[in-house]
Formats: C-alpha cells, sequence, structure tokens
C-alpha cells in the first residue's frame, strides 16, 4: 500500500492471434521552399539593344585613338555591326576592322562615326547612356570631322595628345522614350505661352579664333580650344 502507484505503462501486448496494431507513422520534416533565385536583369532586345552593343564598342574604341592607342576592338565592333543589321554601318565597320595602324584607324573611324550616328539617330539608345556628338573643324587638313563620345569633355580621337581638346560638343543624340511614356493626345488646347520680355542684348566680345570662330573673349590671349592665338573679332572668321 505505501507505493501502490508506483510505475508506468512501457507497452501493451495485444490477445494471441489479434493483429499487431500498427506503430504510428513518423510525422514527416517539412521541407523548406525553395528561395526563388533573383530575376536576372532584362537583356536589351531589339534595334536599340543591337545599337548599343556597337556603341559600346565603338566608345572603347574613340577612347583609346584620344589615348594614342591603337585599338584591337575592331573585330567585336564588326561583330556588332554585322547583328544590328544597317548596311552603311557594317560597311564602316569592315573597314575600320581592316585599317593597320594608328593613322589608318583614325581615317576610318570618320565614316565609322557617321554611319553610327544615322544608327543612333533612326533606332535610339538606352536611355542610361550619353550619347554626344562632337565636331572637331581642324581634322583631315582643317576639313572636319564629327564623332560620338560618352563624356562631356573633349577627347579628340583624330588628334589625340596633339590637340586633345580641339572641338566641342553640337549635340546630345535623343535616347528612344518606351511606348508607355508617350503621353495620350489631350482634346483640350493648350494655353498660350506667356509673352517673356525680350533680353537685353550683351556687346559683343572683341577677340575670336581663325580656327573656332565661336570663341569670344574680351581680351587677347589664346584660344581654350586649340590654343592658337586669337585675333580681332572682325577679322576672325564668321561671328
Amino acid at each position: 500500500a505505501a507505493m501502490l502507484r508506483c510505475g508506468e505503462v512501457r507497452a501493451t501486448f495485444a490477445p494471441a492471434g489479434a493483429p499487431a496494431e500498427p506503430e504510428p507513422a513518423p510525422t514527416p520534416t517539412p521541407t523548406p521552399s525553395a528561395t526563388p533565385s533573383a530575376t536576372p536583369n532584362a537583356t536589351p532586345s531589339g534595334e536599340v539593344g543591337r545599337v548599343d552593343e556597337v556603341l559600346r564598342r565603338y566608345f572603347a574604341i574613340q577612347r583609346e585613338l584620344a589615348a594614342d592607342q591603337l585599338s584591337r576592338g575592331g573585330p567585336e565592333l564588326l561583330a556588332a555591326a554585322e547583328a544590328a543589321g544597317a548596311a552603311p554601318l557594317r560597311a564602316a565597320a569592315a573597314t575600320f576592322a581592316a585599317a593597320e595602324g594608328l593613322s589608318a584607324q583614325r581615317v576610318a573611324f570618320q565614316p565609322l562615326s557617321e554611319a553610327l550616328r544615322a544608327a543612333v539617330a533612326r533606332a535610339g539608345h538606352l536611355p542610361e547612356r550619353s550619347v554626344r556628338r562632337f565636331h572637331c573643324p581642324m581634322a583631315f587638313d582643317n576639313a572636319g570631322a564629327d564623332w560620338l563620345q560618352e563624356d562631356a569633355r573633349t577627347l579628340n580621337p583624330y588628334f589625340g595628345s596633339r590637340m586633345l581638346r580641339c572641338g566641342s560638343q553640337v549635340e546630345v543624340l535623343p535616347a528612344t522614350p518606351p511606348p508607355s511614356a508617350s503621353p495620350a493626345p489631350s482634346a483640350t488646347p493648350a494655353p498660350s505661352a506667356t509673352p517673356q520680355p525680350a533680353a537685353t542684348p550683351q556687346p559683343a566680345a572683341r577677340w575670336t579664333c581663325r580656327m573656332h570662330p565661336q570663341v569670344r573673349e574680351p581680351a587677347p590671349g589664346s584660344c581654350p580650344i586649340c590654343g592658337m592665338k586669337l585675333v580681332p573679332a572682325a577679322t576672325g572668321g564668321p561671328r
């Protein structure tokens, strides 16, 4: 009686001939769900993406020529131009890829720049990329030549270190806006613009550069673009 309830049930035996009671199935351990992998950045597709690949190769070559370096990027540029599909661009890229020597590459870079500018004007470019057109009036015996670059500061691929800053930006090529960004036409006419007062004319500067007539300085000195001596504006070329 002192320890009547001391003990516990460890097992229950079934009567002879009775089927054994099945053991309960183990509870399955839940498997952690797979974490979805991050969605990779979308790769540019279509004509804009193909033209952008040409731009990427072109800009690398432009910086090499500006640094007086012989470019080895001709084959990659040609492959990108062939994928872009524009016949003038393919022909210009093939000419550049076949050019041997730094001087020959600089000569071939001019028609390549023109063909690529036409392709970008038609197809546009990715909005995150800056595409600027520059002009050097002294390239190729003062015939002048254009090129494209991303940087805002002049990097002349035709002269390199001899006249690296010769030339200036003449335009920024616009990117192609996405279709959803185009505003729907409004039936309500836009209010007329309030006329602004005319700007007070400023006196013209007195000194300019023969090769860069856009330069106007109030005193004699050197051209900030090419370093040539400034001349009086009356004899320095067209205003």
